[in-house]
């Protein structure tokens, strides 16, 4: 069997292959050296979005408006404010109005979570049937379902490991 390991503390990166037989995952086997997307769990572009953003504001260390920010990271200033809301919604920000407005961490770096951002906008089960057993006739007996939550709970408790603080000191 083969699982993935993320290389380094962010998400982005590159997966490596390794085997079950390894304690803690240690030791790589074969790594990728370019990026494809054929070979690699993918991110949603709103976690990868909404992690820039918070690591561009505790960067900044004050309000930001969403024009400059949107040139910083190449990103839509309006795409930015829709990520916001939630963002807002859940904590993690805070917005002011006006014409010198923008918007700021909520909480400081050390204090905001990638499992945080994760929860925020999207489910982080890999396969229905984590949230919901009954969506599938062979859960109780299912050996895979079994691996994919071991798998959810890996990467959950390292983003929840993982700081804004950790991705400003990198």
């Amino acid at each position: 069997m083969i699982y993935p390991k993320i290389n380094g503390p962010n998400l982005w990166g590159i997966f490596t292959i390794i085997t079950p037989s390894q304690p803690g995952c240690e030791r790589e086997l074969d790594k990728f050296k370019y990026f494809n997307y054929d070979f690699c769990m993918r991110i949603s572009t709103k976690l990868r979005y909404s992690s820039r953003l918070l690591v561009a504001l505790a960067k900044a260390k004050g309000l930001v408006n969403t024009t400059d920010l949107g040139k910083e990271l190449d990103v839509s200033p309006l795409y930015l404010r829709a990520l916001a809301v939630s963002l807002e919604q859940k904590g993690l920000l805070e917005s002011v109005r006006g014409a010198r407005g923008g918007y700021k961490l909520a909480k400081p770096p050390s204090e905001i979570t990638l499992l945080d951002i994760a929860e925020t906008l999207e489910n982080l089960n890999l396969v229905p049937c984590l949230d919901d057993p009954s969506v599938c006739p062979f859960s109780p007996t299912c050996k895979t379902r079994k691996v994919w939550l071991k798998l959810k709970n890996c990467i959950e408790e390292f983003l929840k490991k993982t700081t804004l603080q950790d991705l400003l000191e990198e």
